[in-house]
């Protein structure tokens, strides 16, 4: 890895972009807690996940420090597992630094934020085999939610009431999720099932709920492995963090795509529709040109008209009855028929004006004489 000032001298040779050289230094962005922890604080702008703090393991006067530390350069830190005899301290820490506190059902895992997160259009479905499996799904929903995606859960929906997973699979479809994590304990065949119900990637949680041969989350994790219905991926037992990260990452990206694709179509609708304006405003000065220069030759040099041309059809005004008997005839207003302006070269010198009817009158040698009828508008 090159070191700062190895990146600063690439960029002022040119060998590396200011986008690349940013890109890099952020790997140096790092917040040391006393001496005990080294946080990645720009872990968020560089990958889009969060900071994670495992609170499993460590004393609860250091996840404090490193709570505080973190949130002084991110807006948002993820605090999983907590220890049962911490969790009720560590919510009350946490209120008293004013910032908002997101928590889950049955779930040792919160996020802890100090601006609301503002959702983008990734979307994340969240299953659970039954009730026992929401702890490890609220943790992944946690972590989506820390990645700025929308979730849409449905929980308790397993293979021993298999009916109950057709609406919410609807559901998801139509809502077009991006990718959808599977809890399920047990034997652990909600992933599979779902996996081979739908075209979306699908990520399987093994929970530790089980006993017996195959207990804590072996046999679900075993059968996961196993599947062969192709899609679906699976993390370690209980990982919902995990789950949920990759789970956002995919959405994220999906959409990011997606905008991409939307821009550009944009610009090129609106270079098309550039495109377009022009040559009507070209074909309309070659129009307006094309009036001047034959009104010119009428009015100056007493020159043919175009109504003259064998070529251009017989057009004439025709009376008030005639009209309205026209109009009659083809049950529609004088608005409704085919409008010409009032300075069309076919009509000059024939004394039209706006509200006028007139008729054509072409004759053919093989189709015989057809009519047409015109009304007269301003430009």
């Amino acid at each position: 890895m090159l070191k700062i000032n190895e990146i600063l001298e690439s960029v002022k040779s040119g060998k590396i972009s200011t986008k690349v050289a940013k890109k890099l230094l952020t790997l140096y962005s790092i917040e040391e807690v006393e001496n005990f922890a080294k946080i990645d604080v720009n872990r968020s702008k560089r990958r889009g996940v969060p900071e994670v703090i495992f609170a499993e393991t460590k004393e609860l006067d250091d996840i404090k420090k490193i709570i505080k530390k973190t949130l002084e350069k991110t807006n948002l830190v993820v605090v999983s597992r907590i220890k049962k005899d911490d969790y009720k301290k560590l919510i009350l820490f946490v209120k008293k630094l004013n910032v908002k506190i997101e928590t889950g059902r049955n779930s040792s895992t919160i996020l802890i934020f100090k601006k609301p997160i503002k959702f983008q259009d990734g979307k994340v479905g969240i299953l659970t085999a039954g009730t026992s499996d929401i702890g490890v799904a609220e943790e992944a929903r946690i972590m989506c939610q820390a990645m700025n995606c929308k979730c849409i859960t449905s929980y308790d929906v397993g293979v021993a009431g298999i009916q109950r997973i057709f609406p919410i699979l609807k559901k998801m479809i139509e809502e077009d999720v991006d990718c959808i994590i599977v809890a399920a304990g047990m034997e652990g065949a909600l992933a599979t099932l779902v996996s081979t119900m739908v075209d979306i990637p699908i990520i399987g949680i093994p929970t530790s709920v089980g006993y017996g041969y195959g207990e804590k989350g072996i046999a679900a994790l075993a059968s996961m492995l196993q599947s062969c219905s192709l899609g679906l991926s699976v993390v370690n037992i209980d990982n919902g963090i995990a789950a949920g990260g990759i789970a956002a990452n995919i959405a994220n990206r999906v959409n990011k795509k997606n905008w991409s694709l939307d821009l550009k179509f944009q610009i090129r609708y609106i270079l098309t529709r550039t495109w377009f304006f022009s040559v009507c405003v070209y074909y309309l000065l070659l129009h307006l040109m094309f009036d001047l220069e034959v009104s010119w030759m009428a009015i100056k040099k007493n020159q043919i008209l175009v109504p003259d041309h064998v070529y251009v059809p017989k057009h004439e005004i025709i009376s008030k009855s005639e009209a309205e008997e026209v109009l009659k005839k083809y049950n529609c207003k004088p608005t409704e028929l085919p409008l010409i302006f009032v300075n069309d070269p076919a009509i000059m010198g024939l004394g039209i004006k706006p509200g006028d009817m007139i008729k054509i009158t072409r004759t053919s040698s093989t189709a015989g004489e057809s009519l047409y009828y015109r009304y007269v508008v301003e430009i």
